[in-house]
């Protein structure tokens, strides 16, 4: 500045830190991490608890109906409220479809009709989706059926062995 005086020297000067590279590693901001946005059925606060459930079958677990009884398999169905997280356990005694038609006809009449079910890969949940899309043809459950298509119950399935796509019900069984 004695002897010379440069023209714009403030805004020249202020422009290389940003083209050298070791400054701007330096001086740069920190990278966040960004959240995924939540799907719709987990935020949806407006409607009542149950409304979208997640659903996971837990065991085979050997139970007695008495001391001197034999041990037998029953299957636990973990219904889990996406919103809310809220549990609902349903005992099965075997894993057909007709079994998980009437567990889910039990957790209807006590919780009211869901409008969004995910589900995992389970073969008897397979099974019953497909009973109820009609692909295949079951006489006895015609009645379920004509139900659970009037109402446009929406059916999604986890990807097959990966039980991260339905994290909501692995943790609820993981007690979290």
């Amino acid at each position: 500045r004695q002897h010379f005086w440069v023209l714009r020297g403030r805004h020249t000067i202020r422009k290389y830190p940003s083209r050298c590279l070791q400054c701007r590693r330096f001086d740069g901001q920190k990278m966040g991490q960004r959240m995924a946005p939540l799907p719709e059925e987990r935020v949806a606060v407006e409607e009542p608890p149950f409304s979208n459930l997640a659903i996971d079958g837990l065991g085979p677990i050997y139970t007695k109906a008495s001391a001197k009884a034999e041990k037998q398999k029953t299957w636990v169905l973990v219904m889990s409220c996406m919103t809310t997280r809220a549990v609902n356990l349903e005992i099965l005694g075997d894993l057909s479809a007709r079994a998980f038609i009437q567990a889910m006809r039990r957790h209807i009449a006590d919780f009211g009709l869901p409008r969004f079910v995910r589900l995992d890969n389970l073969r008897s949940h397979v099974r019953m989706s497909r009973e109820i899309d009609g692909v295949m043809g079951s006489s006895y459950l015609d009645e379920v059926k004509e139900a659970f298509r009037k109402k446009a119950i929406r059916w999604s399935f986890s990807a097959v062995n990966q039980p991260s796509t339905n994290g909501i019900i692995e943790r609820v069984e993981l007690g979290g």
